[in-house]
C-alpha cells in the first residue's frame, strides 16, 4: 500500500496522512508543498508504522524530518496521557535521540551536571561517540 500518495493537502504547509489500515490515528506532517515533494514512500511507511504502536494517540512531522529508527528523525510521537515514557517502555527504541549520536552528560567541576546541545559541542555534554573525520 502506497502512504504517500494517500496524504492529503490540509493548509498550505500542513499534509495529513489519513487513519489507515492498523494506524491509530492520522499523521499531521507541518511541510509547505517543496518539503512534501521531497519526501518518499519510505518515510510515510515509517510514520504510519509509528502511528500504530500501542499507545499512540498522534504522530506529528516537523519541516526537518527525515527517515530515522523506529520513528522518522524530527518525528513527535506522543502517548496516551503525554507519557512518551508509556510508549517507550511498551516498543522498545520508539524515541530515538538524534540522528548524530547518544549524548552522556559529564559532571561539572562541583559536580553538578549542566545542559548541553545536540552535536555536544556546548560545555558540559559530552557524545558517547564522534563522527570519524
Amino acid at each position: 500500500m502506497s502512504f504517500k500518495y494517500q496524504v492529503i493537502k490540509d493548509t498550505d504547509n500542513r499534509f495529513v496522512l489519513p487513519q489507515v489500515g492498523d494506524m491509530n490515528c492520522k499523521v499531521v506532517a507541518f511541510l509547505n508543498d517543496e518539503l512534501n515533494d521531497g519526501t518518499d514512500e519510505k518515510l510515510w511507511q515509517q510514520a504510519a508504522q509509528s502511528a500504530s504502536y500501542p499507545g499512540v494517540t498522534h504522530v506529528f512531522l516537523m519541516p526537518d524530518t527525515h527517515l530515522g529508527y523506529g520513528v522518522p528523525i524530527g518525528g513527535v510521537v506522543p502517548g496516551r496521557g503525554g507519557s512518551v515514557q508509556r510508549i517507550r517502555d511498551a516498543v522498545r527504541a520508539l524515541v530515538h535521540p538524534g540522528g548524530r549520536g547518544v549524548l552522556r552528560p559529564e559532571p561539572h567541576r562541583e559536580g553538578h551536571l549542566q545542559g548541553g546541545s545536540a552535536d555536544g559541542v556546548t560545555r558540559g555534554w559530552e557524545p558517547l561517540h564522534r563522527d570519524a573525520g
